[in-house]
């Protein structure tokens, strides 16, 4: 599927157009690197209302396509960031945690980055004072596996938790899917 020709998803793969990769590469290169750790996320932070809105719609669509792989793949879980990610996308499929190598590998900063995107002001402040943030998010996925057996309804919804790990900005989002799960 191609959305806006700048990012390709199908089924489990996921090609970011140069397009993508020059926004991510913009952002992320404009911190300081004296800044370190949670200083680097709250650098982040302070530059989102300057991010223009062409740019934020692509970082949240990319997001939204890590997730469509997601529910392509069945997987519970998502993880993204953090100290331990080595920069891999994560998929819990059927209670097995893996790394999912055919996705493209993202910097700390660049996952931050992607993770704050599809936050609202109030739920950005409420990370930064809290260090943690559960939240819920929504995205319309016309194709989804699930819509069929779901009245045709194309909404995929996620409950979510960004949080720091090691002064690293992460996150989890399990999906919320119409139908249980086999064990």
């Amino acid at each position: 599927m191609i959305l806006q020709n700048k990012i390709t998803t199908k089924s489990d793969h996921l090609t970011i157009s140069i397009e993508v990769q020059n926004v991510l590469q913009k952002i992320v290169s404009s911190i300081p690197s004296t800044y370190h750790g949670p200083d680097r996320v709250s650098y982040l932070i302070e530059l989102l209302p300057s991010i223009s809105h062409d740019d934020k719609e692509l970082l949240i669509e990319l997001f939204n396509n890590l997730l469509k792989v997601m529910t392509d793949r069945e997987a519970s879980d998502i993880e993204l960031g953090g100290f331990g990610s080595e920069g891999f996308v994560w998929f819990r499929i059927y209670g097995t945690k893996e790394p999912w190598p055919e996705l493209p590998k993202f910097s700390h900063d660049e996952s931050a980055l992607l993770i704050l995107s599809i936050l609202n002001e109030k739920q950005v402040k409420i990370l930064e004072e809290n260090r943690n943030l559960d939240f819920s998010y929504t995205f319309d996925y016309i194709d989804n596996r699930y819509a069929k057996d779901n009245n045709n309804i194309s909404e995929i919804r996620f409950r979510g938790d960004a949080y720091f790990d090691v002064d690293r900005l992460a996150m989890n989002m399990r999906s919320i899917i119409p139908q249980l799960r086999p064990i």
